[in-house]
């Protein structure tokens, strides 16, 4: 289960940054009448899955996604989830709010791909291409502000690896940053670097993370990558999996919030391969802490009776309040939304809903405000048709929360 979730600098939320990603695989989410929450999510025709969500004010949400395979955003306005018309330019994987007025977007059509919210429409921003890229990707984007965002991704080279990509907006124009790659040069041996979240809390302090293995690290190694204004470098960060070890064992980072140049969370999964204290070989979830200085794991609960569990996206609105989702594959062999809350002191399993009839659902990105969140994701109805699922956070219980499905583009 590999997979960005909104930043929030003291704010993906309050004056400040809102980033958001999702997996790098499935983009897979009661109390009170509200309007527009209800106990199940029934589709309103057409299929969808959201990738990510990035939330400006509790009322001023947009998720972003595919749907027929052309690009999704919607839209809540407090009340309900509207269908917001976008350019078809493939799927969305990252988005990020700088005001309720501009968001950015970003994902891939073989190349990057990065769209903008003005308040009123959606519009293609051209987007650099790597030399040598065979195919490109943009997984997460974080903005400071509507002329200040970075995007992070990867990109496919002619040898058969993968590079680490980071590109920056000035409010202009998109240019590519140069990043480094532990993993290698992405040579024939297969080398791969992989960003899959972004999370600023200004125009010089950006973290991203992902991971990345190489002819010496057969599995998969967690990375995290710092920008201080002038340079992206590579910070060293633990692997409670290992590495080097079984084909099967792997350390991943899917998604990253900041409040602050000194307090990040990054979420994501290990597999320790059949050895150790993991002896089924299953995916557990993975958190750690950013203090300033180094990254330390954060001990994190795995749902009983788990086959696999996995974290996706992060927010976080102080350094002592976090919500990470993702999902879990339970005894019977379903996919189940999962999401968890940090307190300061620990992390727990909060229970979320699961769509009537739903025969597997997750969560793939997650954006809180004020005491609300706001998850986003996908399930798969009773029909088999994957269909988008939004779930909220009330301060209490996550509720269901009805959301739209195009018919075609």
């Amino acid at each position: 289960m590999l997979a960005m979730t909104p930043p929030v600098a003291a704010s993906s939320a309050t004056a400040g940054p809102h980033a958001v990603r999702a997996p790098a695989q499935l983009p897979l989410a009661r109390a009170g009448a509200a309007a527009g929450l209800i106990g199940s999510a029934p589709a309103s025709g057409g299929t969808g899955s959201f990738a990510a969500v990035s939330c400006a004010s509790a009322s001023a949400c947009t998720a972003v996604g595919s749907s027929n395979g052309a690009t999704l955003a919607e839209r809540w306005n407090g009340k309900a989830w509207v269908v917001q018309k976008t350019p078809n330019e493939g799927g969305m994987a990252g988005v990020s709010s700088a005001s309720a007025s501009a968001f950015a977007a970003v994902g891939s059509n073989a190349v990057t791909v990065a769209e903008r919210w003005n308040g009123k429409a959606w519009a293609v921003e051209p987007t650099p291409t790597p030399g040598g890229a065979v195919n490109s990707w943009l997984s997460g984007v974080s903005c400071v502000s509507a002329s200040a965002c970075s995007a992070i991704g990867w990109y496919d080279t002619t040898e058969g690896g993968n590079l680490s990509l980071a590109d920056y907006w000035n409010g202009m124009a998109w240019a590519i940053q140069p990043t480094p790659n532990p993993g290698g040069s992405g040579g024939s041996n297969g080398a791969a670097n992989n960003l899959n979240g972004v999370s600023c809390t200004s125009a010089s302090a950006c973290t991203a993370v992902g991971y990345y293995f190489s002819t010496f690290i057969t599995s998969p190694a967690t990375m995290a990558v710092r920008w201080n204004g002038t340079s992206w470098a590579v910070q060293p960060t633990p692997n409670p999996g290992g590495v080097g070890g079984p084909p099967n064992q792997a350390n991943i980072l899917n998604g990253v919030s900041c409040t602050s140049a000194s307090a990040c969370t990054a979420v994501g999964f290990y597999n320790a391969g059949w050895i150790g204290s993991n002896p089924n070989g299953t995916e557990l979830t993975l958190a750690m802490r950013w203090n300033g200085k180094t990254w330390a794991v954060q001990s994190t609960p795995n749902p009983t009776r788990a086959q696999n569990s996995s974290l996706a996206g992060v927010s976080c609105t102080s350094a002592s309040a976090c919500t990470a989702v993702e999902s879990y594959t339970n005894s019977a062999g379903t996919l189940v939304a999962l999401a968890e809350r940090w307190n300061g002191k620990a992390w727990t399993i909060q229970k979320t809903p699961n769509p009537s009839g739903a025969q597997g659902n997750s969560l793939a990105g997650a954006s809180c405000r004020c005491g609300i969140c706001t998850a986003v994701g996908s399930y798969t109805n009773s029909t088999g048709t994957q269909v988008t699922l939004a779930e909220r956070w009330t301060g209490k219980v996550w509720v269901i929360q009805k959301t739209p499905n195009p018919t075609g583009t």
